[in-house]
């Protein structure tokens, strides 16, 4: 790279990534961090539903060529392949720009970082192994539930550094009454089970069930794998999904009890249940089309922003309920949080 070019990467990074005038560390590039996982994961989905996978069949290189004929489903994967590198590159700037003010952050920021950067190095392992042995469709469910554990992290990460400035002055937590502590609760809960519940989509979809149910077998065979699941098995993990679905927005509402019961988020709440059924229909669309590219592309691009908002409203949860030092060395304060913080100024 010319020192042009390097200098134009600083200042760019130092940009998005500047402190605040309170002396926190800036947001803003986990935040394009947190956008550019999502655009990766989107991708991702279109190379799956179009069994594009394997049409670059080493790595890093794709077809032994750095940068091989961009025709066809190359283009969709080598695109993917080019989004992937620049959110690991993202994710090593907001872990080296991390480690740089390392005495700035806070205990929960720097188990973020950590989280993330233990992520991105599963992600890239995972990836890589996927494609070289050509591991069987099942495999790649680890795959997708690490990718929405970064994606989540970087999210929480996000939301943590951007409510911790302004502040100027360290928050002692507060006391949690019985409503507080129902209302998080409830949002833990919540969260973990639409996890779970994406990660079961992901086994329905990469183990070959989903198209099983109509009886296809394309994305088995792109990995080689030529014996379709049982009818019953499909049936079965298929169910599953749908049953767990409707669990996951039960809690749901029960969250929007507990919201409005402690009066806090319950406009992002709203917001959570309604991607949440939303989800459920895009669900029901995929499987009326047989799964086709489409359909699948939306869903899980849907289910992406139901992890990411379910992060959101917990980070946010948390810094109202408990309060978070945030600049060790400075002046103590209680935090005072309001009724709509969730959805008010500079707060969720």
């Amino acid at each position: 790279m010319r020192p042009g070019h390097r200098c134009t990467v600083a200042r760019l990074l130092r940009a998005m990534n500047s402190t605040e005038g309170d002396g926190t560390v800036g947001y803003r590039l986990p935040l394009v961090t947190a956008v550019t996982i999502y655009i990766s994961m989107v991708m991702g989905a279109l190379v799956v539903g179009l069994n594009a996978g394997f049409v670059c069949p080493d790595w890093p290189l794709c077809n032994g060529q750095l940068i091989p004929p961009l025709d066809g489903l190359v283009l969709v994967e080598y695109t993917h392949r080019l989004v992937a590198a620049a959110v690991s590159l993202l994710v090593l700037a907001v872990a080296v720009v991390g480690f740089r003010n390392r005495k700035r952050l806070d205990r929960l920021s720097k188990w973020l970082l950590g989280i993330t950067v233990a992520s991105i190095m599963v992600q890239v392992i995972a990836g890589a192994l996927i494609v070289v042995l050509v591991l069987p469709g099942a495999f790649t469910t680890i795959d997708v539930g690490n990718s929405m554990i970064l994606f989540a992290t970087m999210v929480a990460l996000t939301v943590h550094l951007r409510r911790s400035a302004g502040s100027g002055t360290a928050v002692a937590p507060r006391e949690m009454d019985a409503k507080d502590r129902g209302l998080m609760r409830a949002a833990w809960i919540t969260a973990i089970a639409a996890f779970g519940e994406v990660l079961l989509g992901g086994y329905f979809r990469h183990s070959g069930a989903g198209e099983a149910l109509f009886g296809k077998g394309t994305y088995l065979a792109s990995h080689q794998q030529f014996i379709i699941p049982s009818k019953i098995f499909s049936t079965t993990v298929f169910a599953l999904h749908i049953l767990f679905a409707f669990v996951v927005v039960v809690l749901a509402v029960w969250l929007l009890t507990e919201a409005v019961r402690s009066a806090r988020g319950v406009k992002t709440v709203v917001l959570y249940l309604s991607l949440l059924v939303a989800e459920m229909v895009a669900g029901a669309v995929a499987y009326l089309l047989e799964l086709n590219v489409a359909s699948v592309t939306v869903h899980w691009s849907g289910a992406a922003l139901v992890v990411g908002l379910g992060s959101y409203l917990v980070t946010g949860l948390w810094h109202d309920l408990h309060g978070q030092q945030i600049n060790p060395g400075h002046e103590t304060v209680v935090s005072q949080g309001s009724s709509d913080s969730l959805t008010a100024g500079g707060r969720m």
